[in-house]
């Protein structure tokens, strides 16, 4: 989702200088959010309200 999202920002990942721009900016992104929310439970049943 997040590398979607950079495309709709603008980022591009066709030649080799912007798509290691675009995975720069994506992994940066992923750890935020990743310590941000706790991506590790997701998908557990535990966690899953009725």
């Amino acid at each position: 989702m997040v590398h979607g999202l950079l495309h709709l920002c603008g980022y591009d990942d066709l030649a080799p200088g912007p798509r290691r721009e675009l995975k720069r900016v994506e992994h940066r992104l992923v750890r935020r959010l990743a310590a941000t929310f706790p991506f590790n439970q997701l998908g557990h049943a535990g966690n899953v309200r009725p």
